[in-house]
């Protein structure tokens, strides 16, 4: 190299490190199917138990609620029931004087569905038409036998029902709720000229509610 002569240099090419695989992520576990919202369905129809306090000096009367209710769209949280209660009939007796009565209760609501998932929680009202017939079975002196009587007692329902959807169209419901009479007017008897009540009507009628029901359309 000091005397001029060539040197010979090569170039060394250093091969560069291999670049790690990126390692496959895996797919994501499907989830399950959820249960449709409520809002997909715009008809449902429901039947369940029906427990009601009529009168102060009445036993609960235990029988069922048969109902349809329809909104009109699919999306839309109104929505309006039908519903008809069949009731057992009521028996009593009070100084000498044995009657029956007979319930005949047909509903019309209008309620509002805040839905969440597979649950809705509904405030609903309306109004009550509720047809009662009293008979008389058998009267001892003084007191005087009178015919059988139909009237229509009317009142002001008020409801909160849930509802939950467990499989499919099927849910299970459950409410509580009172009527409020618009006018009270007591069952009474006739001893002479003077009346006696035997069956006080209340004015908040208590009631609950618990069944299945259907979705559909």
């Amino acid at each position: 190299v000091l005397e001029g002569a060539h040197v010979m240099m090569t170039e060394i090419v250093v091969p560069s490190p291999p670049t790690p695989k990126p390692k496959e992520a895996k797919p994501p576990e499907p989830a399950p199917p959820a249960a449709p919202p409520y809002s997909a369905y715009n008809a449902e129809f429901s039947l369940g138990y029906l427990g009601a306090l009529p009168a102060s000096d009445a036993p609960i009367q235990s029988g069922a609620r048969l109902a349809a209710s329809l909104a009109p769209t699919a999306k839309s949280g109104f929505r309006a029931t039908l519903a008809f209660q069949f009731l057992p009939t009521w028996t009593g007796a009070r100084d000498g004087v044995s009657f029956s009565l007979r319930r005949h209760p047909l509903e019309a609501l209008l309620g509002f569905a805040f839905a969440r998932n597979s649950f809705r929680l509904i405030p609903e009202l309306g109004l009550v038409a509720d047809l009662v017939r009293r008979e008389t079975d058998a009267v001892l002196p003084p007191f005087v036998e009178s015919a059988p009587s139909n009237r229509w007692i009317w009142a002001v329902p008020l409801r909160l029902r849930g509802v939950h959807l467990v499989s499919g169209h099927l849910g299970l419901y459950s409410a509580l709720g009172a009527d409020f009479l618009v006018r009270r007017s007591d069952e009474v008897i006739l001893r002479g000229s003077q009346s006696e009540t035997v069956a006080a009507w209340l004015r908040v009628r208590p009631e609950i509610e618990a069944g299945l029901s259907v979705s559909a359309f």
